[in-house]
């Protein structure tokens, strides 16, 4: 039942990210400019971040732990989310809604596969297989076939 109950909530960050991109494209309409967009969402989602870090009485890392942490894991999330934002104010009204996000899952798939195999960044180990390999290709494909057509 747990695990349904998080692949609900993941399926529903998934739909929440797909009306995430033509928000975020009139955004950019109205603004002006995709970078400007980017910026004002990425703002926003600063505040509520901290704010509910604040309301939840988070605890802060101390200043030597946080400095001892490898610099990838400080500004690999930061600069990987400056791109997601740019990317889904930028090429959601060119790809349209579903060709853009089918794109994003195939690259999420096609990355989480080695992430999966080699176990990146402390994951746990998950060997490519057949399988999975079909899994990404459909998925791909479809993609391929969501643009065409």
């Amino acid at each position: 039942m747990y695990l349904w109950l998080i692949v609900g909530l993941s399926a529903g960050a998934g739909a929440l990210i797909a009306i995430q991109g033509p928000i975020n494209a009139e955004l950019s309409r109205v603004v002006q400019h995709p970078i400007t967009a980017a910026a004002i969402s990425a703002s926003i989602t600063a505040v509520g971040l901290i704010t509910i870090t604040i309301l939840m009485r988070t605890p802060m890392p101390l200043a030597d732990r946080l400095f001892a942490a490898p610099w990838y894991i400080l500004v690999g999330g930061g600069v990987i989310g400056i791109y997601g934002v740019f990317a889904l104010l930028a090429f959601t009204p060119i790809l349209g809604a579903t060709a853009f996000i089918g794109s994003l899952v195939a690259g999420m798939m096609i990355a989480s596969l080695f992430v999966d195999h080699f176990g990146f960044i402390g994951m746990d180990v998950h060997p490519i297989n057949l399988w999975r390999l079909l899994g990404v290709v459909l998925l791909a494909g479809g993609v391929f076939l969501i643009r065409k057509f």
